[in-house]
């Protein structure tokens, strides 16, 4: 079944189709990107096409959710920071506790119910 399409999920106002693909580790997350579990913030480690080391990363949705791309795929900003503070991919839907989209603090996130 590998390569082939499934749906998954929102990112947006628009269903998305994405191939099968694993979630990036925290090494490679590392790699490319500086992230501060505690402001919840994600900048840049190295250049990568107009953007400098040091720049914020990613871009607002229009649901309000921070989308970083990496090695080609979207993926919501507190994903991120989430992996970068357990180690963990979030087997879950996550919550922003205070209901920001844009506060990806790690204080401000808890796995979803």
């Amino acid at each position: 079944m590998a390569g082939s399409l499934l749906y998954t999920g929102f990112m947006g106002n628009e269903l998305r189709k994405s191939r099968v693909r694993q979630p990036p580790t925290q090494e490679r997350l590392a790699e490319l990107f500086h992230v501060d579990t505690a402001s919840g913030g994600v900048t840049f480690r190295v250049k990568r096409g107009s953007r400098a080391a040091g720049q914020r990363a990613g871009m607002l949705n229009d649901s309000g959710y921070r989308i970083i791309y990496v090695d080609g795929h979207g993926y919501r900003a507190h994903q991120l920071v989430w992996l970068s503070a357990t180690g963990e991919w979030p087997e879950t839907d996550l919550d922003h506790k205070n209901g920001a989209r844009d506060d990806n603090r790690i204080d401000n996130l808890r796995l979803a119910t």
